[in-house]
């Protein structure tokens, strides 16, 4: 469980997050809506002690970030994974070494249990037999998909995803989403979705936090977002319904 209290964030005196509160469960699949600049990913970056917060604590299974030394911030990122919206491959490293560039990095494994874990998982996103082509060869979406094959080696309890349908067209958007959705599912691990992309929201969240003029503006259920009355929301889905 992860818990954000009284959560104030600001940069050179200006302030980009204000008194913000929530919880997000075990398990639970959670959009994280806004405008652009809003402070949706310094939310998330704020999790993961790349930004230290102004005031205020955050707290994974009761214990607060902020009283965790290095080891311990190093033992729960292991446990995070994050899709960035470009997918973050390395230029210079071939698929195989992306994906399995995590498990190199913090597993004493054996070369062939590392290619196992390498190989279920690129099957898992549907891909086979790319293991040697360089990230500059594959399309859009299939940069999305190796992104979140590197995502799963570590089986995280937390994937973070940053804009994962963003620069694809909708046909390639779609699958990514259903991608999305197969992994909720195989893996039941909590998800936080990141997104512009209003069908992305509907088709992957049960729950939707909107980030607005730096406050927690809105939180509750996709049901509940989706048919809300309140101004900014409507105005928030309609945008992005006709974009």
């Amino acid at each position: 469980m992860i818990k954000y209290n009284s959560i104030n964030v600001g940069f050179q005196g200006k302030m980009v997050l204000e008194d913000i509160n929530l919880t997000i469960e075990d398990g639970e699949s959670v959009a994280v809506v806004g405008k652009s600049g809003s402070g949706k990913t310094v939310l998330v970056k704020c999790l993961e002690k790349l930004i230290n917060p102004a005031s205020g604590e955050i707290e994974i299974n009761k214990r607060r970030l902020s009283q965790m030394n290095k080891n311990e911030i190093k033992e729960i990122r292991k446990k995070f994974a994050m899709l960035f919206q470009n997918a973050g491959l390395f230029d210079s490293m071939n698929v195989f070494q992306n994906v399995a560039f995590p498990l190199v990095e913090h597993r004493n494994l054996p070369e062939n249990e590392i290619s196992r874990i390498v190989t279920e998982k690129l099957l898992q996103v549907g891909l086979f037999g790319i293991e040697g082509k360089m990230p500059s060869e594959l399309s859009g979406g299939m940069r999305k998909r190796v992104g979140i094959a590197r995502a799963l080696v570590m089986e995280p309890e937390l994937i973070i995803y940053d804009e994962p349908t963003t620069g694809l067209d909708p046909v390639i958007g779609m699958e990514i989403i259903n991608l999305i959705k197969k992994m909720q599912k195989s893996y039941k691990m909590t998800s936080i979705i990141i997104s512009h992309d209003l069908e992305c929201v509907k088709r992957t969240a049960e729950r939707v936090i909107m980030i607005h003029d730096k406050k927690k503006h809105f939180d509750g259920s996709l049901d509940s977002f989706l048919n809300s009355d309140d101004q900014e929301v409507k105005n928030f889905i309609g945008v992005y319904k006709n974009a």
